[in-house]
Protein backbone atom coordinates (compact mmCIF):
# COMPACT_ATOMS: atom_id res chain seq x y z
CA UNK A 1 0.00 0.00 0.00
CA UNK A 2 2.70 2.58 0.89
CA UNK A 3 4.85 1.63 -2.10
CA UNK A 4 1.98 2.16 -4.52
CA UNK A 5 1.47 5.65 -2.79
CA UNK A 6 4.50 6.29 -3.06
CA UNK A 7 4.63 5.29 -6.79
CA UNK A 8 1.96 7.92 -7.23
CA UNK A 9 3.30 10.36 -5.57
CA UNK A 10 6.43 9.68 -8.23
CA UNK A 11 3.96 10.15 -10.82
CA UNK A 12 2.59 13.41 -9.96
CA UNK A 13 5.11 16.02 -11.33
CA UNK A 14 4.97 13.68 -14.62
CA UNK A 15 0.89 14.42 -14.89
CA UNK A 16 1.17 17.87 -14.16
CA UNK A 17 3.71 18.97 -16.60
CA UNK A 18 1.44 16.03 -18.96
CA UNK A 19 -1.18 18.78 -18.30
CA UNK A 20 0.77 21.91 -18.69
CA UNK A 21 1.38 20.60 -22.17
CA UNK A 22 -2.22 19.85 -23.31
CA UNK A 23 -3.34 23.13 -23.30
CA UNK A 24 -0.56 24.51 -25.87
CA UNK A 25 -0.81 21.19 -27.68
CA UNK A 26 -4.92 21.44 -27.66
CA UNK A 27 -4.56 25.21 -29.08
CA UNK A 28 -2.12 24.14 -31.76
CA UNK A 29 -4.47 21.26 -32.93
CA UNK A 30 -7.40 23.50 -33.25
CA UNK A 31 -6.11 25.93 -35.83
CA UNK A 32 -4.70 23.10 -37.63
CA UNK A 33 -8.15 21.72 -37.63
CA UNK A 34 -9.39 25.54 -38.81
CA UNK A 35 -7.09 26.14 -41.23
CA UNK A 36 -6.86 22.90 -43.05
CA UNK A 37 -10.44 22.36 -43.08
CA UNK A 38 -10.63 26.45 -44.54
CA UNK A 39 -7.86 25.79 -46.89
CA UNK A 40 -8.78 22.66 -48.33
CA UNK A 41 -12.30 23.93 -49.04
CA UNK A 42 -11.97 26.95 -50.41
CA UNK A 43 -11.88 27.09 -53.82
CA UNK A 44 -8.42 28.76 -55.90
CA UNK A 45 -8.35 32.45 -55.97
CA UNK A 46 -5.55 33.21 -57.76
CA UNK A 47 -6.44 35.98 -60.60
CA UNK A 48 -9.36 36.80 -58.97
CA UNK A 49 -8.16 40.12 -57.14
CA UNK A 50 -5.54 42.56 -57.00
CA UNK A 51 -4.58 41.96 -53.39
CA UNK A 52 -0.94 40.00 -54.35
CA UNK A 53 -0.50 42.76 -57.26
CA UNK A 54 -0.72 45.68 -54.94
CA UNK A 55 1.51 44.00 -52.02
CA UNK A 56 3.95 43.75 -54.83
CA UNK A 57 3.78 47.27 -55.96
CA UNK A 58 4.11 48.79 -52.44
CA UNK A 59 7.20 46.63 -52.33
CA UNK A 60 8.22 48.54 -55.19
CA UNK A 61 7.47 51.93 -53.71
CA UNK A 62 4.33 52.72 -55.66
CA UNK A 63 0.70 52.55 -54.62
CA UNK A 64 -0.97 51.66 -58.32
CA UNK A 65 -1.00 48.00 -60.14
CA UNK A 66 -1.20 47.23 -63.61
CA UNK A 67 -3.96 46.70 -65.94
CA UNK A 68 -2.92 42.60 -66.35
CA UNK A 69 -6.31 41.86 -64.13
CA UNK A 70 -9.24 44.06 -66.54
CA UNK A 71 -11.78 41.69 -65.24
CA UNK A 72 -11.59 42.84 -61.69
CA UNK A 73 -12.43 46.49 -60.21
CA UNK A 74 -10.03 48.95 -61.12
CA UNK A 75 -9.91 52.65 -60.86
CA UNK A 76 -8.54 54.00 -63.70
CA UNK A 77 -5.66 56.72 -63.27
CA UNK A 78 -2.93 58.60 -65.19
CA UNK A 79 -0.48 57.45 -67.71
CA UNK A 80 -2.32 53.96 -67.91
CA UNK A 81 -1.99 52.76 -64.40
CA UNK A 82 -4.65 51.37 -62.28
CA UNK A 83 -5.71 52.10 -58.50
CA UNK A 84 -7.56 49.03 -56.49
CA UNK A 85 -10.69 51.08 -54.75
CA UNK A 86 -10.27 49.39 -51.31
CA UNK A 87 -8.41 50.92 -48.15
CA UNK A 88 -5.09 49.01 -48.83
CA UNK A 89 -4.10 46.89 -45.58
CA UNK A 90 -4.94 43.92 -46.58
CA UNK A 91 -1.98 44.17 -49.03
CA UNK A 92 -0.06 45.68 -46.64
CA UNK A 93 -0.27 42.52 -44.59
CA UNK A 94 0.27 40.69 -47.83
CA UNK A 95 3.76 42.08 -48.52
CA UNK A 96 5.91 39.83 -46.21
CA UNK A 97 4.26 36.92 -48.10
CA UNK A 98 5.12 38.56 -51.92
CA UNK A 99 8.29 39.24 -50.31
CA UNK A 100 9.49 35.59 -49.33
CA UNK A 101 7.45 33.44 -51.91
CA UNK A 102 7.60 35.92 -54.57
CA UNK A 103 5.10 37.63 -56.95
CA UNK A 104 4.27 33.87 -58.30
CA UNK A 105 2.25 33.29 -55.81
CA UNK A 106 -1.26 35.23 -55.58
CA UNK A 107 -3.96 33.08 -53.72
CA UNK A 108 -5.96 34.91 -50.87
CA UNK A 109 -7.94 31.60 -50.23
CA UNK A 110 -4.82 30.35 -48.43
CA UNK A 111 -4.17 33.65 -46.54
CA UNK A 112 -8.18 33.99 -45.74
CA UNK A 113 -7.84 30.31 -44.67
CA UNK A 114 -4.60 31.12 -42.06
CA UNK A 115 -6.65 34.65 -40.61
CA UNK A 116 -9.94 32.27 -40.30
CA UNK A 117 -8.05 30.05 -37.91
CA UNK A 118 -6.50 32.85 -35.97
CA UNK A 119 -9.76 34.20 -35.41
CA UNK A 120 -11.15 31.17 -34.30
CA UNK A 121 -8.61 30.92 -31.11
CA UNK A 122 -9.16 35.21 -30.93
CA UNK A 123 -12.76 33.93 -30.01
CA UNK A 124 -11.70 31.41 -27.45
CA UNK A 125 -9.54 34.00 -25.77
CA UNK A 126 -12.26 36.46 -25.73
CA UNK A 127 -14.65 33.92 -24.08
CA UNK A 128 -12.33 32.61 -21.79
CA UNK A 129 -11.82 36.72 -20.91
CA UNK A 130 -15.00 36.61 -19.78
CA UNK A 131 -14.53 33.40 -17.22
CA UNK A 132 -17.02 30.94 -19.28
CA UNK A 133 -16.09 27.50 -18.30
CA UNK A 134 -13.48 25.76 -21.05
CA UNK A 135 -16.37 23.60 -22.46
CA UNK A 136 -18.94 26.40 -22.99
CA UNK A 137 -16.41 28.66 -24.57
CA UNK A 138 -15.37 25.86 -27.02
CA UNK A 139 -18.81 25.15 -27.54
CA UNK A 140 -19.08 28.73 -28.39
CA UNK A 141 -15.91 28.88 -30.39
CA UNK A 142 -17.07 26.43 -32.81
CA UNK A 143 -19.91 27.94 -33.76
CA UNK A 144 -18.41 30.53 -34.53
CA UNK A 145 -15.55 28.62 -36.49
CA UNK A 146 -18.03 26.47 -38.43
CA UNK A 147 -21.67 27.04 -37.76
CA UNK A 148 -21.68 31.25 -38.50
CA UNK A 149 -21.31 33.24 -41.71
CA UNK A 150 -17.37 33.14 -40.44
CA UNK A 151 -17.07 29.38 -42.21
CA UNK A 152 -17.81 30.53 -45.57
CA UNK A 153 -15.88 33.66 -45.63
CA UNK A 154 -12.71 32.08 -44.52
CA UNK A 155 -12.62 29.07 -46.24
CA UNK A 156 -13.06 31.00 -49.56
CA UNK A 157 -11.42 33.90 -49.54
CA UNK A 158 -11.07 36.44 -52.68
CA UNK A 159 -11.27 40.18 -53.11
CA UNK A 160 -14.09 40.90 -50.62
CA UNK A 161 -14.17 37.85 -47.78
CA UNK A 162 -10.16 38.24 -47.70
CA UNK A 163 -10.71 41.80 -46.41
CA UNK A 164 -13.45 40.93 -44.24
CA UNK A 165 -12.15 38.08 -42.54
CA UNK A 166 -8.48 40.18 -41.56
CA UNK A 167 -10.70 42.93 -40.43
CA UNK A 168 -12.61 40.33 -38.01
CA UNK A 169 -8.71 39.50 -37.16
CA UNK A 170 -7.92 42.91 -35.62
CA UNK A 171 -11.17 44.01 -34.37
CA UNK A 172 -10.86 40.78 -32.02
CA UNK A 173 -7.57 41.40 -30.91
CA UNK A 174 -8.55 44.88 -29.97
CA UNK A 175 -11.39 43.44 -28.31
CA UNK A 176 -9.06 40.79 -25.97
CA UNK A 177 -6.93 43.75 -25.21
CA UNK A 178 -9.86 45.91 -24.58
CA UNK A 179 -12.36 43.26 -22.34
CA UNK A 180 -8.68 43.07 -20.32
CA UNK A 181 -8.15 46.99 -20.37
CA UNK A 182 -4.61 46.35 -21.54
CA UNK A 183 -2.75 48.67 -23.95
CA UNK A 184 -5.11 50.80 -25.46
CA UNK A 185 -3.04 52.93 -27.71
CA UNK A 186 -2.45 48.51 -29.00
CA UNK A 187 -6.10 48.24 -29.60
CA UNK A 188 -6.48 51.71 -30.98
CA UNK A 189 -3.59 50.20 -33.94
CA UNK A 190 -5.48 47.14 -34.11
CA UNK A 191 -8.56 48.93 -34.89
CA UNK A 192 -6.96 51.12 -37.34
CA UNK A 193 -5.78 48.53 -38.92
CA UNK A 194 -9.48 47.19 -39.17
CA UNK A 195 -10.80 50.36 -40.68
CA UNK A 196 -7.69 50.21 -43.56
CA UNK A 197 -10.03 46.55 -44.11
CA UNK A 198 -13.20 47.73 -44.13
CA UNK A 199 -14.05 51.62 -42.96
CA UNK A 200 -17.87 50.82 -41.95
CA UNK A 201 -15.66 49.33 -38.64
CA UNK A 202 -14.70 52.84 -37.79
CA UNK A 203 -18.27 52.72 -36.13
CA UNK A 204 -17.39 50.40 -33.71
CA UNK A 205 -15.20 53.23 -32.43
CA UNK A 206 -17.78 54.49 -29.10
CA UNK A 207 -17.80 50.58 -28.55
CA UNK A 208 -14.23 50.10 -27.64
CA UNK A 209 -14.69 53.79 -26.02
CA UNK A 210 -16.59 52.19 -23.73
CA UNK A 211 -14.95 49.38 -22.88
CA UNK A 212 -11.52 51.46 -21.88
CA UNK A 213 -14.38 54.33 -19.95
CA UNK A 214 -12.33 52.68 -16.59
CA UNK A 215 -8.94 51.71 -16.51
CA UNK A 216 -7.91 48.38 -16.11
CA UNK A 217 -11.39 47.50 -17.76
CA UNK A 218 -14.67 46.37 -16.70
CA UNK A 219 -13.75 42.93 -15.36
CA UNK A 220 -10.35 43.97 -14.20
CA UNK A 221 -11.43 43.20 -10.04
CA UNK A 222 -12.89 39.76 -10.58
CA UNK A 223 -16.31 41.66 -11.30
CA UNK A 224 -19.09 39.28 -13.13
CA UNK A 225 -21.73 41.21 -15.82
CA UNK A 226 -24.76 41.78 -13.82
CA UNK A 227 -27.62 44.01 -13.82
CA UNK A 228 -26.90 47.09 -11.93
CA UNK A 229 -29.89 48.79 -11.42
CA UNK A 230 -32.68 46.95 -9.35
CA UNK A 231 -36.19 47.16 -11.05
CA UNK A 232 -37.86 48.50 -7.59
CA UNK A 233 -35.41 51.49 -7.75
CA UNK A 234 -36.47 54.65 -7.69
CA UNK A 235 -34.96 55.84 -11.05
CA UNK A 236 -37.51 52.81 -12.44
CA UNK A 237 -40.60 53.67 -10.97
CA UNK A 238 -40.70 57.40 -11.06
CA UNK A 239 -42.64 58.94 -13.94
CA UNK A 240 -41.70 61.15 -16.89
CA UNK A 241 -38.08 61.41 -18.42
CA UNK A 242 -37.71 64.77 -16.59
CA UNK A 243 -37.28 62.76 -13.10
CA UNK A 244 -35.64 59.83 -14.75
CA UNK A 245 -32.89 62.18 -15.94
CA UNK A 246 -32.50 63.96 -12.59
CA UNK A 247 -32.29 60.50 -11.19
CA UNK A 248 -29.75 59.12 -13.46
CA UNK A 249 -27.83 62.49 -13.35
CA UNK A 250 -25.65 61.35 -9.77
CA UNK A 251 -24.40 58.23 -11.62
CA UNK A 252 -23.80 59.57 -15.20
CA UNK A 253 -21.67 62.60 -13.14
CA UNK A 254 -19.60 59.47 -11.04
CA UNK A 255 -19.37 57.71 -14.87
CA UNK A 256 -17.84 60.83 -15.77
CA UNK A 257 -15.46 61.82 -13.17
CA UNK A 258 -14.31 58.13 -13.12
CA UNK A 259 -13.17 57.81 -16.99
CA UNK A 260 -9.63 56.65 -17.54
CA UNK A 261 -9.58 59.49 -20.18
CA UNK A 262 -5.57 58.89 -20.50
CA UNK A 263 -6.86 55.34 -21.85
CA UNK A 264 -9.20 56.78 -23.93
CA UNK A 265 -6.58 59.15 -25.79
CA UNK A 266 -4.65 56.51 -26.06
CA UNK A 267 -6.94 54.26 -27.89
CA UNK A 268 -7.60 57.19 -30.30
CA UNK A 269 -3.94 58.43 -30.95
CA UNK A 270 -3.26 54.18 -31.69
CA UNK A 271 -6.37 54.57 -33.94
CA UNK A 272 -4.91 57.74 -35.24
CA UNK A 273 -1.89 56.32 -36.20
CA UNK A 274 -3.07 54.55 -38.87
CA UNK A 275 -5.74 56.97 -39.87
CA UNK A 276 -3.37 59.37 -40.96
CA UNK A 277 -1.70 56.81 -43.39
CA UNK A 278 -5.15 56.12 -44.96
CA UNK A 279 -5.90 59.51 -45.44
CA UNK A 280 -2.37 60.20 -46.96
CA UNK A 281 -2.44 57.09 -48.88
CA UNK A 282 -5.66 57.92 -50.55
CA UNK A 283 -4.15 61.88 -51.32
CA UNK A 284 -1.64 60.02 -53.20
CA UNK A 285 -4.44 57.64 -54.99
CA UNK A 286 -7.26 59.77 -55.36
CA UNK A 287 -6.31 63.38 -53.90
CA UNK A 288 -8.93 63.47 -51.39
CA UNK A 289 -8.10 61.70 -47.61
CA UNK A 290 -11.34 60.19 -47.60
CA UNK A 291 -11.69 59.12 -50.69
CA UNK A 292 -11.53 55.23 -51.11
CA UNK A 293 -12.54 54.59 -54.86
CA UNK A 294 -15.59 53.23 -54.42
CA UNK A 295 -17.66 55.50 -56.23
CA UNK A 296 -14.90 56.02 -59.25
CA UNK A 297 -14.79 52.29 -60.16
CA UNK A 298 -14.91 51.85 -63.84
CA UNK A 299 -15.78 48.37 -65.55
CA UNK A 300 -13.48 47.38 -68.42
CA UNK A 301 -15.51 49.02 -71.18
CA UNK A 302 -15.08 52.39 -68.70
CA UNK A 303 -18.84 52.45 -67.23
CA UNK A 304 -19.40 54.06 -64.08
CA UNK A 305 -20.08 51.50 -61.26
CA UNK A 306 -22.42 54.09 -60.64
CA UNK A 307 -24.74 53.31 -63.60
CA UNK A 308 -25.28 49.80 -61.84
CA UNK A 309 -29.34 49.55 -61.13
CA UNK A 310 -28.37 48.91 -57.46
CA UNK A 311 -26.50 52.16 -56.85
CA UNK A 312 -29.40 54.64 -58.29
CA UNK A 313 -28.38 56.82 -55.18
CA UNK A 314 -25.38 56.21 -54.75
CA UNK A 315 -23.03 53.80 -53.33
CA UNK A 316 -24.17 54.50 -49.53
CA UNK A 317 -28.12 55.07 -49.36
CA UNK A 318 -31.32 55.20 -46.46
CA UNK A 319 -33.36 53.98 -49.40
CA UNK A 320 -31.50 50.93 -49.94
CA UNK A 321 -32.10 49.72 -45.82
CA UNK A 322 -35.01 47.67 -47.09
CA UNK A 323 -33.15 45.65 -49.29
CA UNK A 324 -30.51 45.30 -46.68
CA UNK A 325 -32.76 44.35 -44.40
CA UNK A 326 -34.36 41.86 -46.72
CA UNK A 327 -31.09 39.93 -46.93
CA UNK A 328 -30.03 39.78 -43.69
CA UNK A 329 -33.29 38.76 -42.16
CA UNK A 330 -35.94 37.43 -44.63
CA UNK A 331 -34.09 36.12 -47.31
CA UNK A 332 -34.22 32.21 -47.76
CA UNK A 333 -32.74 29.54 -50.01
CA UNK A 334 -34.29 28.34 -53.30
CA UNK A 335 -36.45 25.26 -53.92
CA UNK A 336 -35.66 23.05 -57.16
CA UNK A 337 -37.63 20.14 -58.37
CA UNK A 338 -34.41 18.12 -58.47
CA UNK A 339 -31.66 17.25 -55.82
CA UNK A 340 -30.92 18.85 -53.85
CA UNK A 341 -33.56 20.72 -53.69
CA UNK A 342 -32.97 23.02 -51.06
CA UNK A 343 -30.16 24.95 -52.99
CA UNK A 344 -28.66 28.37 -51.96
CA UNK A 345 -28.50 31.44 -54.02
CA UNK A 346 -25.92 33.76 -54.70
CA UNK A 347 -27.53 36.85 -53.65
CA UNK A 348 -27.60 35.49 -49.73
CA UNK A 349 -29.94 34.52 -46.91
CA UNK A 350 -30.75 35.65 -43.64
CA UNK A 351 -28.20 35.79 -41.13
CA UNK A 352 -30.73 33.65 -38.45
CA UNK A 353 -30.56 30.55 -41.31
CA UNK A 354 -26.85 30.47 -41.68
CA UNK A 355 -26.18 31.68 -38.08
CA UNK A 356 -29.27 30.23 -35.80
CA UNK A 357 -27.35 31.53 -32.18
CA UNK A 358 -27.85 34.72 -33.30
CA UNK A 359 -31.71 34.24 -32.21
CA UNK A 360 -30.03 34.12 -28.59
CA UNK A 361 -28.51 37.99 -28.80
CA UNK A 362 -32.41 38.90 -27.93
CA UNK A 363 -31.50 37.35 -24.24
CA UNK A 364 -28.04 40.08 -23.57
CA UNK A 365 -30.57 43.19 -22.47
CA UNK A 366 -29.14 43.56 -18.86
CA UNK A 367 -27.73 46.76 -18.28
CA UNK A 368 -24.22 46.35 -17.88
CA UNK A 369 -21.29 48.48 -19.92
CA UNK A 370 -20.23 45.11 -21.62
CA UNK A 371 -23.26 44.72 -23.11
CA UNK A 372 -23.50 48.39 -24.24
CA UNK A 373 -20.42 47.73 -26.08
CA UNK A 374 -21.20 44.60 -27.18
CA UNK A 375 -24.59 46.48 -28.97
CA UNK A 376 -22.94 49.41 -29.73
CA UNK A 377 -20.04 47.51 -31.73
CA UNK A 378 -22.95 44.90 -33.67
CA UNK A 379 -25.73 47.95 -34.64
CA UNK A 380 -23.63 50.41 -35.48
CA UNK A 381 -21.29 49.31 -38.11
CA UNK A 382 -24.03 46.69 -39.55
CA UNK A 383 -26.46 49.14 -40.14
CA UNK A 384 -24.08 51.79 -42.49
CA UNK A 385 -23.91 48.08 -44.02
CA UNK A 386 -27.44 47.67 -44.27
CA UNK A 387 -27.77 51.22 -46.49
CA UNK A 388 -25.10 50.40 -49.00
CA UNK A 389 -26.50 49.88 -52.51
CA UNK A 390 -25.11 45.90 -53.18
CA UNK A 391 -26.27 44.11 -50.11
CA UNK A 392 -23.03 41.71 -51.01
CA UNK A 393 -23.51 39.23 -53.90
CA UNK A 394 -21.57 35.94 -54.46
CA UNK A 395 -22.35 34.89 -50.66
CA UNK A 396 -23.58 32.15 -48.42
CA UNK A 397 -25.35 34.15 -46.29
CA UNK A 398 -25.24 37.84 -45.59
CA UNK A 399 -21.15 38.60 -45.66
CA UNK A 400 -21.35 42.17 -44.14
CA UNK A 401 -22.57 41.16 -40.55
CA UNK A 402 -18.87 39.76 -40.13
CA UNK A 403 -17.93 43.81 -39.36
CA UNK A 404 -20.28 43.26 -36.25
CA UNK A 405 -20.22 39.26 -35.60
CA UNK A 406 -17.31 39.57 -32.61
CA UNK A 407 -19.39 41.44 -30.98
CA UNK A 408 -22.28 39.39 -31.18
CA UNK A 409 -19.95 36.59 -29.95
CA UNK A 410 -18.94 39.55 -26.74
CA UNK A 411 -22.84 39.20 -26.11
CA UNK A 412 -23.36 35.38 -26.31
CA UNK A 413 -20.80 35.28 -24.02
CA UNK A 414 -22.09 37.30 -21.44
CA UNK A 415 -25.32 35.25 -21.86
CA UNK A 416 -23.94 31.65 -21.00
CA UNK A 417 -21.66 33.53 -18.66
CA UNK A 418 -25.45 35.36 -16.73
CA UNK A 419 -27.76 31.81 -17.74
CA UNK A 420 -25.06 29.32 -18.31
CA UNK A 421 -25.20 27.07 -21.94
CA UNK A 422 -28.67 25.93 -22.73
CA UNK A 423 -29.20 22.88 -24.70
CA UNK A 424 -31.19 25.37 -27.12
CA UNK A 425 -28.11 27.05 -27.41
CA UNK A 426 -26.20 23.64 -28.30
CA UNK A 427 -28.95 22.77 -30.97
CA UNK A 428 -28.55 25.99 -32.51
CA UNK A 429 -24.59 25.46 -32.74
CA UNK A 430 -25.23 21.80 -34.52
CA UNK A 431 -27.80 23.19 -36.73
CA UNK A 432 -25.99 26.17 -37.66
CA UNK A 433 -23.05 23.70 -38.40
CA UNK A 434 -24.64 21.90 -40.48
CA UNK A 435 -26.06 23.84 -42.42
CA UNK A 436 -23.21 25.68 -43.24
CA UNK A 437 -21.64 22.25 -44.66
CA UNK A 438 -24.64 21.09 -46.59
CA UNK A 439 -24.49 24.81 -48.01
CA UNK A 440 -20.85 25.00 -48.83
CA UNK A 441 -21.58 21.31 -50.32
CA UNK A 442 -23.72 22.68 -52.58
CA UNK A 443 -21.73 25.67 -53.29
CA UNK A 444 -19.13 23.23 -54.15
CA UNK A 445 -20.74 20.99 -56.42
CA UNK A 446 -22.08 23.66 -58.25
CA UNK A 447 -25.81 23.60 -56.61
CA UNK A 448 -26.60 27.07 -56.22
CA UNK A 449 -28.77 29.81 -58.52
Amino acid sequence: MAEATLAGIRRLPRQIALWRWAGPVGLVGLFLICFGLYAWIGPNQNETDGWFPLASSLLHGHFWIDGSRPWIELVPGANGVFYLPFPPIPAVVLMPIVAVLGEGFSDTSGVSALAGAINVLLVLALLRGLRLRLRDALVLTLAFGFGSEAFYVAATGGVHLWTETLAVTFILAALNLALRGRWPWVAGFMLGLAVGCRPTVLLTGPAFVVLFWRAEGWLSRGETATDTTSPDSPATNRAGLAARLEAAWPRIETLLRRADWAGIASLTLGALLVGIWLALFNVVRFGSPLEFGYDLIRGPDGSSVLSEAWYSQGIVSPFYLARGLFTMVLRGWDFNENFPWAQPNWAGCSIFFTTPILVFLARARWRDPLVLAGWLGLVLPVTLDLMHGNPGYAQFGYRFILDGLPFAWLLLGLVVARRGLSRGMVAAVAAGAAINVYGLACLSAGFVH
